[in-house]
């Protein structure tokens, strides 16, 4: 209804018959509370949560330019340095930012700001990878194999460097030139609430003797660090190519 000066009030109205002898329905009484004043409290909860999730989506985006930003850098000094070791650091480097930006560009362009379809995420970080490394694909084939999982930015995030880790690492080093195989990544979630993620090549496998606890290369002990991170488990083994099996549960990382 509107008042004497057209200001526009709400009312929460209770109706109930009033009953004659006869158990007719001789007319109604009613109760009217007005509730504009926590109508336009929850008109204004409703505009500050569109205004959050904007800027929101808003911060994802211009952290996923800025990571582009970096990437590019790395990419313009990699051009200037010589030595071929130095140089794949860089682009390793480069690679290891990209997993992230992906991330944050995925969280910008879907409706949700908390989580991310992992699956989706691992398709097209996986390609990408199989496009900065100029394979093969009649030589090395991709199988993907996954459940759809929910996954929140603080989980993600490592475990998208995890497998931005081990495919690079099988990618360059899994086989020799000119040789088949696969690549198979699988994410599956368990009875008890945790996920299984495998990633397995049927390249020359890892030596016999490596120790995940103390790894001498740079990739393993990021994989490890990050598996401690999400509170995780990590274990690998040695059978017609190499099998890394990391679980993980997704509120390992939910005690704030």
């Amino acid at each position: 209804m509107q008042t004497g000066r057209k200001q526009k009030m709400v009312f929460e109205t209770v109706k109930s018959p009033v009953l004659a002898p006869d158990g007719s329905i001789a007319g109604l009484v009613g109760i009217s509370r007005d509730i504009t004043a926590r109508k336009k409290a929850e008109a204004a909860l409703r505009s500050l949560l569109r205004e959050k999730e904007t800027l929101l989506r808003e911060t994802h985006h211009r952290v996923k330019n800025n990571m582009q930003v970096i990437s590019s850098l790395l990419n313009l000094q990699a051009q200037k340095i010589e030595d071929l070791k130095a140089r794949e650091a860089f682009q390793e480097c480069q690679e290891r930012i990209r997993s992230m930006s992906l991330i944050h560009d995925q969280l910008y362009q879907q409706e949700s700001l908390h989580w991310i379809e992992f699956s989706s995420y691992l398709r097209n970080l996986v390609a990408h990878l199989f496009h900065v490394y100029q394979i093969d694909a009649h030589l090395i084939k991709l199988r993907l194999d996954t459940e759809p999982a929910p996954l929140s930015l603080n989980t993600a995030i490592p475990c998208g460097l995890i497998v931005n880790e081990l495919v690079t690492n099988a990618l360059k080093h899994a086989f020799i030139p000119g040789q088949k195989g696969e690549i198979v990544i699988s994410l599956k979630r368990k009875e008890n609430g945790h996920y299984l993620l495998k990633i397995k090549d049927t390249g020359r496998g890892l030596p016999q003797d490596i120790n995940l606890k103390e790894p001498a290369s740079l990739g393993l002990q990021i994989v490890t660090i990050l598996v401690n991170q999400i509170g995780g488990q990590l274990q690998s083994k040695v059978d017609g190519g190499t099998e890394f099996l990391i679980i993980f549960s997704e509120h390992s990382l939910l005690r704030e």
